[in-house]
């Protein structure tokens, strides 16, 4: 296996499904979209996760903002929006 880069994650794509590249190593939630999505029934995310990054919202030291957005992305989890959501554009968890 020779590793190679590109400038733009699209150019990996289209190597990918040319037959040219036989993997990608990129961002979870990219290659989620992208397989739930433009690559649908032709590319598989696989394998676990190597290096887990979390997402957050910044805000602001004492941001007013704090409580009611942690407020809502709790509310979206627990009647399960959250959920509904991801698989909508990531596809299913694994």
């Amino acid at each position: 296996i020779i590793p190679s880069t590109v400038e733009r994650i699209d150019e990996a794509y289209t190597l990918l499904e040319a037959g040219d590249f036989d993997a990608i190593v990129y961002d979870a939630p990219v290659l989620r979209y992208y397989e739930a999505r433009g690559g649908a029934g032709k590319v598989q995310v696989v394998g676990t996760i190597f290096n887990p990054e979390d997402y957050g919202i910044a805000l602001a030291d004492n941001s007013p903002l704090r409580e009611s957005i942690n407020r809502g992305i709790l509310a979206l989890k627990e009647d399960g929006t959250y959920q509904r959501l991801y698989q909508f554009w990531f596809g299913s968890e694994s």
